[in-house]
């Protein structure tokens, strides 16, 4: 015991020393109400008004994405600090507006509205079903409303941005366009561009999002070091499974021996238990926020509950 301790100390103390504490991402400083009301503004701004029957999921955006590394690696700390936020998101609230009851197509059909500020939205993506029936339009048509689009999310001039791509897409009851742009006048950084996509389903929006398109050379390289990072981690987890292991015979043979103390354990696994399950409890609206509306929502819930209360007894 008197090692395992000895180490486990050492461990928190290398932790501690190598860990830098401090938050280069942007503060959210939006509440989960506050970030609904302007996504339901949104909504009304667009003229989109949704029935009763459809449930409002929210969780924090904030996932660290190869542009957040690509700026941080070849650049530097105050450039990265420069573009969070204006090239590269920062964290956001996903409003996800969705019905679990109905048709097949009807669920399909959901609204997902990123917001980080009071009254701003950083990102739209309204996912609609193929089968929906739409217009088909032209190239000349669809440009103009992806142009319109950037401006009304991100308040791009259309004179900035250059055309790099446009590829439409025949569905049965319409056509959908995609668009990627250049945005060569705000953003100079070497080895990548800044791009704008946007997709137009028949005459509607349904996606515009802006990212930072590294150089094809950079992401082979990020890619073998992500794969022996991988190999690391993997390596890594067989070793704390083979902890779990060996701390499982160590508990058997003490408990044939009349060594275990069923007072120490009760404690731990009461103390780990009551941890574990307020930290469900408290992550339970991100969880339910990536339900996914093909399946029944009971089925979801139970099966989700289950797997944690598992989780925690394990």
């Amino acid at each position: 015991v008197r090692p395992m301790l000895l180490l486990g100390i050492i461990g928190i103390a290398i932790w501690i020393g190598i860990t830098e504490f401090s938050n280069h991402y942007l503060p959210l400083k939006i509440s989960r109400k506050e970030a609904i009301a302007t996504a339901k503004a949104e909504l009304e701004k667009q003229n989109i008004h949704l029935s009763e029957d459809w449930q409002v999921l929210t969780k924090i955006w904030d996932h660290t994405t190869f542009e957040h590394r690509f700026i941080w690696q070849e650049g530097n700390e105050n450039l990265f600090k420069q573009f969070i936020g204006k090239f590269i998101d920062g964290a956001s609230w996903r409003v996800r507006f969705v019905r679990f009851e109905g048709e097949v197509a009807e669920k399909a059909e959901e609204y997902n509205i990123f917001v980080r500020e009071k009254g701003r939205v950083v990102r739209f993506w309204h996912r609609l079903p193929e089968n929906r029936e739409g217009a088909f339009l032209e190239k000349e048509d669809a440009l103009k409303l992806s142009k319109q689009a950037l401006q009304n999310v991100y308040g791009i001039n259309q004179n900035m941005l250059s055309e790099k791509s446009a590829s439409p897409t025949e569905l049965p009851n319409r056509r959908d366009w995609k668009f990627t742009f250049i945005d060569s006048v705000n953003y100079k950084f070497p080895q990548s561009e800044l791009r704008y996509n946007t997709v137009i389903a028949g005459d509607l929006p349904t996606n515009v999002v802006r990212n930072i398109h590294p150089s094809e050379e950079w992401l082979r390289r990020e890619r073998n070091e992500q794969k022996v990072a991988k190999t690391l981690r993997n390596f890594l987890y067989i070793l704390v499974l083979l902890f779990y292991f060996a701390a499982v015979v160590i508990g058997v043979i003490k408990w044939t021996k009349k060594e275990f103390s069923l007072h120490k354990f009760f404690l731990f696994f009461g103390v780990l238990f009551i941890s574990k399950f307020f930290a469900f409890w408290n992550s339970w609206p991100s969880i339910m926020a990536d339900f996914s509306t093909s399946a029944p929502l009971n089925n979801q819930i139970f099966t989700t509950i289950f797997s944690a209360l598992i989780g925690m007894l394990f």
